[in-house]
């Protein structure tokens, strides 16, 4: 039960292409837009997300020998082959799926299907992956995201933050530039506007500032946990890290399946949380502004980005953002993320050739025009746009024609299982 009867009024499989353009705005408008078709521009940076599916099953948070994962970071092929490719950007741990990911081994009592308190144990480098993220809280049978669903549901991987170093750092010795990108989610999957644990905390009729304030300081903590375990594994016990680091905050919370997350007064009034409920772009941005200073102190020298989207709903996304954290502001950011997902092909028409990138499979030519005109129509003109006179950066952290991995993971099962 959620909403108004509760609360009235590389390889696709493996890597997510990444792309950081550092110019401003403006130029981002100029040289986009004006670009004439076969012609191309020297695109500053480029990397990839660095989260690896791959699901083991070894007893609590007790990770598998190395030796035996070839998509693991600790595993010298899949630095050999990073290395290959040029480094670059490395983000960690990625986007939707970063949403979910847990930074830390932890213990939490959360409520369980009985409606009692139960005691989940969950590790670090596990997740809920995109199939059923996408639908907590939806309207539905079994949605909630309860402790006997998150143990039916979780893959755990071997992508731990201090794998990720190590293979940073082998990288950094080999002489590749590389650079650490960390996207930090300011959502916990068990707490959100109708869930079990938010009525359990606040009753059946809490009301939506209660429910706000108690959603707000949850992710303020726990991102604060990942941060001082990020800088944990960077230096120890200290209480700063002057080295250079990018940090992103949080992934698309303009889309609507996030809203139940930072409700506004409109979610308080639906029972389709997934439809009908747009998030609340001064709740994300408030708990950005109270994560900047400790970010500051703990990582003097990171480069710190809000994360930018469309507007959705009517309500102004990045308009909103632009003039909350832009240069000029009394709290400037130092960049705005975005992300450009043209679709090329119907997902209807996904077959084996093109999921094995079999160049014989599709006309690359026409996909190519396809994402030019949804360059100029879509993203330019409108997420470029309401950044211009922000005087901030653009960071393209997530570029593709679109990310088939997850489709063709599911739809050819077993053609993807390299050792």
């Amino acid at each position: 039960m959620r909403g108004l009867s509760r609360i009235p009024g590389a390889v696709a499989q493996v890597f997510t292409v990444f792309v950081c353009f550092l110019f401003v705005a403006e130029e981002a408008h100029a040289q986009a837009v004006a670009l004439p078709w076969g012609e191309s521009v020297q695109v500053p940076e480029m990397g990839f997300n660095t989260r690896l599916r791959r699901h083991h099953e070894e007893p609590g948070c007790t990770q598998p020998e190395p030796s035996i994962w070839r998509y693991d970071w600790n595993h010298p092929d899949l630095r050999d082959d990073v290395a290959r490719f040029g480094g670059g950007v490395m983000r960690y741990p990625g986007g939707t799926m970063g949403n979910y990911w847990n930074w830390v081994d932890e213990t939490r009592i959360l409520i369980g299907e009985d409606g009692e308190p139960v005691s989940l144990d969950i590790c670090e480098a596990s997740f809920i992956p995109k199939a059923n993220s996408v639908t907590i809280g939806c309207p539905g049978p079994n949605q909630d995201m309860t402790p006997e669903r998150f143990e039916e549901v979780k893959i755990k991987t071997t992508i731990t933050l201090r794998s990720f170093l190590d293979g940073v750092q082998d990288l950094k010795d080999r002489g590749q530039d590389v650079k650490e990108l960390y996207m930090i989610t300011l959502i916990d999957p068990f707490l959100y506007l109708g869930s079990p644990q938010v009525d359990y905390l606040l009753g059946s009729d809490p009301t939506p500032q209660a429910v706000r304030n108690l959603l707000s300081n949850n992710s303020i903590q726990r991102a604060d946990a990942q941060l001082d375990k990020l800088l944990y594994e960077y230096c120890g016990d200290c209480e700063s890290y002057s080295g250079q680091l990018d940090i992103e905050l949080g992934n698309e919370y303009n889309i609507r399946r996030y809203g139940k997350f930072f409700p506004r007064n409109e979610c308080f009034e639906t029972n389709d949380l997934c439809g009908d409920c747009v998030a609340d772009v001064d709740m994300y941005a408030d708990i950005c502004s109270e994560l900047l200073p400790g970010i500051r102190q703990r990582f003097p020298n990171a480069r710190v980005a809000v994360h930018g989207g469309h507007s959705t709903a009517g309500y102004p996304w990045n308009p909103t953002l632009a003039e909350r954290f832009g240069a000029s502001s009394d709290e400037p950011m130092d960049a705005a993320v975005i992300h450009f997902y043209p679709r090329s092909i119907a997902e209807a028409n996904l077959d084996l050739a093109f999921c094995l990138c079999d160049d014989d499979a599709y006309d690359l030519d026409a996909v190519q025009r396809i994402q030019q005109i949804s360059t100029q129509e879509h993203y330019v003109r409108n997420d470029f746009e309401a950044w211009r006179g922000s005087g901030l950066p653009i960071w393209i952290t997530e570029f593709n024609n679109f990310d088939y991995s997850e489709e063709c993971f599911y739809s050819y099962p077993g053609q993807f299982d390299a050792e």
